[in-house]
């Protein structure tokens, strides 16, 4: 699988020096993506057969489903009604994003740990962001936006898996930033998680999507396709904006730390700066871009409170 890379890139590097492994997603999720690639209408049975077979994933979904977030006038017990309620590919992401948490046991030190949450809050904000711009934008393929938006860092967990001890190393020599960028990754390790990612949406089935959008949302460009370089674009902001958000959000966590316990900080709200993507988007168009701006900004603290609901275990 990896010998296409190896006829590209003849530089000796460590990520060649290994077999690819991948992590374990569980049955659930696998059957999950199936159903997302899945052509037709939405087979809403069928997702509530898969949710029933998995207790665990039951109760997360019930959790996530009854949290604030929502705002429910009803407290759910009944899966079927919840799914209802809160609509297939609502569900379908909840469902991968609890997967997503689940890898987090592949790992044990404390700093890796630290890893996969701050890449987790990234990939769960860009999946808010991607879904609502393309909303916005009424793009064909808004369907896929949150789920390309949730695993576009899927990549780094399988760096993490097989280079574990050096991903570590990247982390902590970057520490300036929230997570390593590709750059750092393909010069420390020799691949990044773009590309990863895309061998790991072929090898779990991502719709065929998912997959492009993981792979050339650092270079959306790439796309020949209309439709979906839009949507590998609107990735790309989305992916910048969450990590203006995940950062802007640690930096009030330490700030709180520092002052005295009985001390309560206030905080500025947080203001996302716009991401070069968005000119491209709004096609030279100073409405546009002033609509998206808007957008973003006015979502900022919704897409936190989505951020720690997606997140609760």
């Amino acid at each position: 699988i990896l010998k296409a890379f190896m006829e590209i890139d003849q530089q000796p590097r460590l990520f060649f020096d290994f077999d690819l492994q991948f992590p374990p997603l569980s049955r659930t999720v696998a059957e999950i993506s199936d159903l997302l690639n899945a052509s037709g209408m939405p087979d809403t049975d069928r997702l509530i057969n898969i949710v029933h077979m998995d207790p665990l994933v039951v109760a997360s979904v019930l959790k996530r489903i009854n949290s604030a977030f929502y705002g429910m006038r009803q407290h759910f017990q009944d899966i079927r009604k919840a799914i209802l309620m809160i609509g297939f590919i609502e569900v379908c992401n909840i469902v991968l994003a609890s997967g997503y948490i689940g890898l987090k046991k592949n790992f044990n030190s404390r700093t890796q740990t630290e890893m996969i949450d701050r890449i987790m809050r990234v990939s769960v904000g860009a999946g808010y962001y991607t879904n609502l711009i393309s909303q916005h934008l009424r793009l064909p393929d808004k369907a896929s936006a949150f789920t390309a938006g949730l695993l576009h860092n899927i990549g780094r967990f399988v760096l993490m898996y097989n280079l574990p001890d050096a991903y570590e190393q990247l982390f902590r020599e970057n520490n300036e930033l929230y997570i390593p960028s590709a750059a750092d990754e393909t010069s420390m390790l020799g691949i990044d998680h773009s590309s990863i990612g895309a061998l790991a949406g072929q090898y779990w089935n991502f719709p065929e999507l998912v997959t492009t959008l993981i792979e050339s949302y650092q270079k959306p460009g790439e796309i020949t396709q209309p439709d979906h370089r839009t949507i590998a674009l609107v990735l790309s902001a989305s992916s910048a904006i969450a990590m203006q958000l995940c950062t802007a959000t640690d930096a009030r966590k330490y700030a709180q730390q520092a002052a005295a316990e009985n001390e309560e900080v206030e905080f500025a709200p947080i203001e996302v700066a716009m991401p070069a993507s968005f000119m491209h988007l709004a096609e030279g168009d100073q409405e546009k871009l002033e609509a998206l701006d808007q957008l973003v900004n006015s979502n900022v603290e919704e897409a936190l409170s989505y951020i720690e609901m997606m997140m609760t275990v």
